[in-house]
């Protein structure tokens, strides 16, 4: 691809997800007053007081970078007042639109989205893939229905799909780069891979798996030791330097540093709990109602115990730990059970489409499912004949460039924390840029190696080439 043509897709790719997003995003900015996990109170408590509180208590219940998010872009807004309602009609709607709180929330996710589809785009190009089919990972990425669903409310999944394709691209043009260039991407990977740990657990089984690949893949390959330990090494360092602040302020709050928020113990017990199991085995629905009230009176016996009440900074890790460890109690005394349930939970995250749609009539949600599973149908499919492909070419030795471990890990890490935690169809929108270029593969025609042909780095075959005889 020549230079001009490449600035030309990159400008086309660029407008095709300003319009499709900003369309989707400013369609009816009324739908950002829908906020599930209370994002943003924790952002106007962050602007107000500086601290993350509930109540007057400091807390560690959600992640910090996506309320900061909310709290830096509201500084840029401010509600409709009843003076403004007067102005004419164009300026009003203008007002509207830039100045409102929602509209607020929708330009950060306007901005994010935006990037992340020209990032995928971008790391398509990196793996080698023809430009046709990186436009088609672009756009599989741009109109993913679970990410412009969601884009709609106070959520952060957005921020995390862009975090996602920031880290894949980091990594795939490092492995192109040499000398301080990849020293910069292998820093920029870990310090997104960092940022996205204070706003989704999945960056850190991900970022466990990216270590372990860059220890191992050059022992595959010619077995340059110091490099693989400088590589990994300057990947943690970025992250850490992200990570630390949180984990020191924990510290300091609560006696002990907290990798995941205070609420990941009382979800992996709401995935892994007895009547769950029983449930589960009995093929009716799970009354979490009767499972929250059990729960409350036995973490009410314990604060009893403790001499402590729920207002207390102290209260939240005590409900963490003792959450976690009637899971792990549940767990190990029913093993049968949990692989049985977290079979469950895999088909509820890899669902073609969701149960209910909130807000829409039955007879809009049905037409809407049917144009979502068609939608994940044949993503779906070409991503399974695409990872069926890479297996392939690695067991046969041939070409295949190295940068597809890393779409690879995104599914991997997805996989492991949903395999113990609760999971379903919305859960898997941080890795769907991955499965959109894990999908470009399969559309990759096959053809003949020229000796002059440029390629990629391979896992396997050059590993073969250069073992000395």
């Amino acid at each position: 691809m020549t230079q001009n043509s490449h600035a030309r897709s990159l400008l086309g790719i660029f407008f095709l997800a300003f319009f499709l997003r900003g369309a989707v995003l400013f369609l009816d900015t009324r739908s950002f007053d829908r906020d599930p996990e209370h994002y943003r109170q924790a952002a106007r408590t962050l602007r107000s007081e500086g601290a993350l509180l509930r109540g007057k208590t400091p807390t560690a219940s959600l992640p910090p970078l996506y309320p900061a998010m909310l709290a830096a872009v509201s500084c840029c807004s401010r509600p409709v007042t009843p003076e403004r309602a007067g102005q004419s009609v164009p300026k009003q709607w203008i007002n509207h639109l830039m100045l409102s709180p929602n509209a607020s929330v929708a330009l950060l996710h306007w901005i994010l989205g935006v990037a992340a589809v020209v990032l995928v785009f971008q790391t398509a190009l990196g793996l080698r893939l023809p430009e046709w089919i990186a436009w088609v990972c672009a756009l599989l990425t741009a109109a993913d229905p679970i990410l412009l669903y969601r884009s709609r409310m106070v959520l952060p999944d957005t921020a995390i799909a862009f975090f996602t394709a920031a880290v894949i691209f980091s990594l795939v043009f490092a492995r192109h780069r040499a000398g301080p260039g990849q020293w910069v991407l292998l820093f920029a990977a870990g310090l997104c891979c960092g940022l996205g740990a204070v706003l989704h657990w999945f960056f850190l089984p991900l970022m466990a798996l990216i270590v372990l690949v860059l220890l191992v893949l050059p022992w595959l390959r010619s077995g340059e030791r110091p490099v693989t330990h400088a590589a990994a090494f300057v990947f943690l360092a970025a992250a850490a330097i992200v990570l630390l602040p949180w984990e020191l302020r924990n510290e300091r709050l609560f006696g002990r540093p907290l990798l995941m928020t205070s609420r990941a113990g009382e979800s992996l017990y709401l995935g892994n709990n007895p009547l769950y199991y029983d449930t589960y085995k009995l093929l009716i629905p799970f009354d979490e109602e009767t499972f929250r009230r059990q729960w409350e009176e036995r973490l009410q016996s314990e604060y009893d115990r403790l001499g402590i009440t729920a207002d207390t900074p102290q209260a939240e890790v005590v409900r963490n730990t003792l959450a976690a460890r009637l899971a792990q109690e549940t767990i190990r005394r029913r093993p049968n059970d949990f692989f049985w349930a977290a079979g469950s939970r895999m088909a509820s995250l890899w669902r073609l489409a969701p149960q209910r749609i909130e807000q829409l009539p039955p007879e809009t949600t049905d037409q809407i499912r049917t144009g979502v599973r068609l939608f994940y149908g044949v993503e779906f499919l070409l991503a399974a004949l695409g990872l069926l492909k890479l297996l392939l070419k690695l067991c046969a030795g041939r070409p295949c460039p190295a940068g597809w471990l890393w779409p690879l890990a995104a599914v991997a890490a997805i996989v492991a924390i949903y395999l113990v935690f609760p999971a379903e169809i919305f859960d898997r929108g941080p890795i769907q840029p991955a499965i959109a270029l894990i999908a470009g593969v399969f559309l990759v025609r096959e053809r003949a190696p020229s000796s002059k042909e440029e390629s990629a780095p391979n896992v396997l075959s050059e590993a073969k080439r250069q073992r000395p005889a």
